[in-house]
């Protein structure tokens, strides 16, 4: 996953490709199956994937794989968007986000991600725009009453993606989610 997202940022940074690295074209898709494995498979181990059970599964190795997972679909946001590599990482953002605690630059991390995603739903389909407020229900949920301010008011802002979602097209993206009925 690390190697396609650092493939993107050689193109991101202009540097002379090498024949071996691929365009993003091949990058962003395998990028994306990736992303969808590793989902799967966590959700697969269930709550055998739970730093509570301890090794080799601990909260410092769920923490780092979900830092890194921001990482490349961040990077990978960058270079192209995909909605594919967007919409698989936000369901891999979530399996992790389930199995840890989000805490001061974790949170951060998170919830500057939940956001950045929001901003992209209009332009979506509803795939994308379902996982994002399926993230955005486990964030609230996860960070609950140590939301920032700040967070809460992007959320429910009068410019907010959130709030122009009533109005999609698609009605199961419509149906307000348990922790963001507006």
């Amino acid at each position: 996953m690390e190697a396609y997202a650092e493939d993107l940022n050689h193109v991101t940074s202009g540097e002379v490709l090498d024949e071996d690295i691929p365009p993003p074209s091949v990058s962003l898709p395998k990028l994306a199956a990736l992303l969808r494995v590793f989902s799967t498979v966590v959700r697969s181990i269930g709550e055998r994937f739970s730093p509570v059970r301890g090794p080799p599964i601990t909260e410092v190795y769920v923490t780092d794989v979900l830092n890194r997972v921001l990482a490349c679909v961040t990077a990978a946001k960058q270079v192209q968007f995909s909605e594919a590599v967007l919409t698989a990482g936000n369901e891999c953002v979530g399996v992790l986000l389930a199995s840890v605690e989000p805490i001061g630059q974790l949170m951060e991390a998170v919830l500057a991600y939940g956001l950045d995603q929001l901003d992209c739903c209009l332009a979506c389909g509803s795939d994308y725009s379902l996982a994002v407020l399926s993230l955005l229900t486990l964030i609230v949920d996860q960070v609950n009453t140590r939301l920032p301010v700040s967070f809460v008011e992007r959320l429910l802002a009068p410019h907010s993606q959130l709030l122009n979602l009533r109005f999609h097209p698609e009605k199961e993206v419509c149906v307000p989610h348990s922790s963001l009925a507006v």
